[in-house]
């Protein structure tokens, strides 16, 4: 049965060895011993001496914990102990039998083992515990499947003489003071042994664990930073993930009627485990408002998982914890967010965002109350202000960059989907923000815009549901809204000068975000915007070549790339109609040859994208007799054949006919060549022949892979 740690702690108590100067002697003879494994003549004989003692303490725990097999133990182990020699025979102690049995100098050796900084030492550590595990679970009748996240009824019984072994408590409690060791390696030989214990040791051992592994390893993303350690965040991640996994799957129940032995365990087991659930739960939820970005991401992400192991919801999963989540999340009188330092102003509008986008929501901001009216102004305050005015605010001045708070607030701002009176003032919000020169600023603006308008469609139809919708006459629709706002935005762009780069950008967001909201009117206004800077982008390019001589050139690998954005915004846009195939395909092919970037394909290949949505009247266009002899067309359509298989291919297959036109075109131009001896006609016969085998080529793998 599942007991408490009393009886482990008590072994712990009783059976160190009360001599200081010998437990350090034979610990550093052990570390000893690891380090020596280095040396690889003698490794094997090492490491075979080091499984040969690390069976014989462990057979000295279990003869320790286990009365009822002592002389069983006894019996394996013999009459001969290795730590006797270790003695000091001129000291006066006075030291019982027992004392030579310190099984946890063991552990003591391994903790120190695992602070040194050779990772080499740390997998012949993790083999030692390996055996311990394995030798623990031969002498005590136990099954390696305990380590299973989802175990039969019959594992949950037998595993409670191994999770009760005093040695495997006292060998967590040490693991555990590595995550708080303060070298960044240490951390991560403790997050790595940790792992393993997980992985390998019984549920009800993991249970009663799990919370101070969790603290533990909480300890190193609070105290581990910099690119040096980031591997070590990784490995703390994993352990974390790991032991949720492990821990909380959700356990299968026999009928409560059922009084044997087998149901009476995995009934403790599982009130074991909503034990361990709610200590671990509360923590999480303190832990959301974090300081730390790695903590409150991950406390985050732990609560996700666990409500999708437990199969509740994250409202259902928290509502036992809505006082303490109100108390750390929630507004609080006369504190405003500039009071706070601006790690936990982020922390606070994470956690509110948080909070805010779970469904059911954990949290309502309710206007109507005044503390809620006072953060939401002040959330409305950091995303409009300018960084200078920010600045001047006692919280910020110490900041260079204020990126992260701003991208907190419109994170937390998008959140309030439910708000419909501010509905407006937060979409004006989000798309200025969307206009911001700074990418991360930008991407930021795009996911809160995408978030707002997803929940907003889901509330809507909840409260259309429910019947409980306020009237729609006070409330603007989300497209109305963006069409105002775009209509005064795109007011200057009618001037090609103002398309740069960034403007590119947003416009490219707005159309994934609203792909009916610009008609085709507006891609003809793009295209000419793209005509007028491929010819400036040429006349720069031009005085480069006169100038060359000179050694005076003015850089055009910034026009280029704006020129490439354009293209990808026609491609991206749903309004772009068929008549624009030629003439895209003509400028854009003219001014590709020009610059010579056929082979980066910083032009063909977004054009290739718009072309694909009208195979048939770029076919059309491109194998025309007179473009079809242009040897830079033809590999033009040997690249859209490769790069957009399906789409174009699939134009052959339906008129077969088109694939015989061309074999007669083929010949009928290899016979007038050689009849004329134009070798002209010849080559343009030779360039459509290959065109038709490559076709069919590519259509036999289509259907070769469809097989």
């Amino acid at each position: 049965p599942i007991v408490s740690l009393q009886l482990s702690q008590y072994f712990i108590k009783t059976q160190k060895l009360n001599s200081e100067k010998i437990r350090d002697q034979v610990i550093r003879s052990f570390e000893c011993l690891y380090y020596s494994s280095s040396i690889k003549d003698n490794r094997e004989q090492i490491i075979s001496l080091i499984d040969s003692l690390c069976v014989h303490i462990t057979l000295i725990s279990l003869s320790h914990y286990n009365n009822q097999n002592e002389q069983e133990v006894n019996g394996l182990i013999q009459s001969t102990n290795v730590l006797t020699n270790s003695l000091d025979a001129n000291e006066d102690i006075s030291i019982g039998n027992s004392a030579y049995l310190d099984y946890m100098i063991l552990v003591d050796a391994l903790f120190v083992v695992l602070c040194n900084d050779d990772s080499e030492y740390w997998s012949l550590v993790q083999r030692t515990i390996l055996i311990i595990i394995e030798t623990s679970e031969i002498v005590s009748n136990t099954k390696s499947s305990l380590a299973q996240s989802q175990m039969a009824a019959d594992d949950a019984c037998v595993g409670s003489n191994l999770a009760n072994l005093a040695m495997f408590d006292y060998l967590a409690e040490k693991l555990s003071q590595l995550c708080y060791e303060r070298s960044w390696y240490a951390k991560k030989a403790g997050c790595l042994v940790l792992k393993l214990l997980t992985s390998k040791m019984p549920l009800q051992w993991t249970l009663q664990q799990c919370f101070v592994f969790m603290k533990s390893i909480f300890n190193v993303l609070v105290s581990v930073t910099g690119e040096i350690s980031s591997g070590a965040i990784n490995v703390a991640k994993d352990v974390l993930n790991n032991l949720v996994e492990v821990c909380f799957v959700k356990l299968d129940l026999i009928s409560p009627n059922d009084k044997t032995n087998t149901n009476i365990m995995i009934t403790q087991l599982n009130e074991l485990q909503q034990k361990t659930l709610n200590d671990v739960l509360k923590e999480l939820v303190k832990q959301i408002v974090s300081s730390s970005q790695y903590v409150r991401h991950e406390s985050t992400d732990l609560i996700t998982k666990i409500s999708e192991l437990q199969s509740k919801s994250i409202y259902n999963l928290l509502q036992p914890f809505q006082e303490i989540l109100l108390e750390t999340v929630g507004p609080r009188k006369h504190l405003k967010l500039r009071h706070y330092s601006h790690q936990f102003q982020i922390g606070i509008l994470e956690s509110l965002e948080f909070c805010s986008s779970a469904q059911p929501q954990l949290l309502t901001i309710q206007l109507s109350n005044q503390d809620h009216q006072n953060l939401y102004n002040e959330i409305i305050s950091i995303c409009e202000q300018e960084d200078s005015s920010l600045s001047k605010l006692a919280c910020y001045k110490s900041l260079t960059d204020l990126t992260p708070i701003r991208k907190a607030a419109l994170n937390c701002l998008a959140s309030f989907y439910h708000l419909l009176d501010q509905r407006e003032q937060i979409l004006n919000i989000l798309h200025k923000s969307l206009e911001s020169p700074l990418k991360q600023i930008q991407q930021v603006s795009f996911n809160c815009l995408k978030n707002y308008n997803k929940n907003s469609e889901n509330y809507a139809t909840q409260m259309s549901q429910s019947q409980t919708l306020p009237s729609n006459e006070n409330h603007r629709q989300i497209i109305q809204i963006a069409a105002d706002y775009l209509r005064e935005y795109l007011h200057p762009l009618t001037e090609y000068i103002y398309m740069k780069k960034d403007v590119v950008q947003h416009l490219s967001y707005i159309t994934k975000l609203y792909p009916t909201i610009l008609n085709d009117k507006f891609t003809e206004y793009l295209l000419s915007h793209l005509k007028r800077w491929l010819e400036d982008t040429f006349q720069i390019f031009k005085e480069n070549l006169e100038n060359q001589s000179q050694t005076i050139t003015k850089p055009c690998n910034n026009e280029i790339e704006l020129c490439s954005s354009i293209i990808s915004l026609l491609a991206e846009l749903q309004s772009a109609p068929a008549k624009l195939v030629e003439s895209s395909i003509a400028l854009v092919l003219k001014y590709e040859k020009i610059f010579g970037l056929e082979a980066s394909e910083k032009f063909r290949r977004p054009l290739s994208e718009f072309l694909k949505r009208f195979p048939f009247e770029t076919l059309k266009y491109l194998l025309h007799n007179d473009r079809i002899k242009d040897m830079y067309c033809f590999r033009f359509i040997l690249y859209l054949i490769k790069r957009q298989t399906a789409q174009f291919c699939q134009i052959f297959k339906t008129e077969s006919n088109r694939l015989v036109q061309m074999l007669n075109e083929s010949q009928t131009f290899l016979t007038n060549g050689l009849n004329q001896q134009n070798m002209d006609l010849i080559n343009k016969s030779n360039q459509i022949l290959y065109l038709t085998v490559f076709v069919i080529y590519r259509l036999i793998k289509i259907e070769a892979n469809s097989l």
